[in-house]
C-alpha cells in the first residue's frame, strides 16, 4: 500500500476539512489539528490558477506549502508539497502540466519536522547553557 491517495479539484471552491453530518468537504481529513473547515483550494478554471486560502485560525490549523506556513491566500505551482495539520500531506499535480510528477519522500518529512526541529535545538541549547551556569555557580 502506497498511501497515495488522489483528489481531483472541481472549477471553483474546493474544502478541505473533518467530514461531519452536516459537511461534507471536497477533500476530507481526519486528525488532529485539523478543522471541519480546515482550508479552501479555489480552481480558477479561465485563469488555469490554484489558490490556498487559509483558516481564519491558522495559527492552530495549520496548512502549509513546501515547509512554509500559509497565512496568506497563496498560489499553488506544480510540485508543491502541502500539509494539512501535522500529517496529511498532498503533492499538487496541475492536470495540464504533468500528471507523473513525484517528489522526494525525505524532503517532505524534513519540511514536516522543521518547526519541532528547530525547538529541539532551542530546547538543547537553553539546557547547555543551564548546565553551564550551574558548573560556574559551584566553582
Amino acid at each position: 500500500m502506497s498511501g497515495m491517495i488522489k483528489r481531483e479539484l472541481i472549477p471553483g471552491s474546493n474544502l478541505v476539512g473533518k467530514e461531519t453530518p452536516t459537511s461534507k468537504p471536497a477533500i476530507p481529513v481526519k486528525g488532529a489539528g485539523l478543522a471541519n473547515e480546515h482550508c479552501t483550494i479555489e480552481y480558477n478554471e479561465q485563469e488555469d490558477k490554484v489558490t490556498v486560502f487559509p483558516n481564519e485560525d491558522f495559527k492552530n490549523h495549520l496548512t502549509k506549502i513546501n515547509g512554509e506556513l500559509v497565512q496568506t491566500p497563496t498560489v499553488l505551482n506544480p510540485g508543491d508539497r502541502i500539509l494539512f495539520g501535522s500529517h496529511i500531506y498532498y503533492i499538487f499535480i496541475h492536470p495540464n502540466v504533468n500528471r507523473d510528477a513525484t517528489f522526494e519522500y525525505e524532503e517532505a518529512v524534513k519540511e514536516a519536522n522543521k518547526d519541532q526541529m528547530s525547538i529541539r535545538l532551542e530546547d538543547d541549547k537553553a539546557l547547555k547553557e543551564l548546565e553551564e551556569m550551574k558548573q560556574k555557580l559551584k566553582e
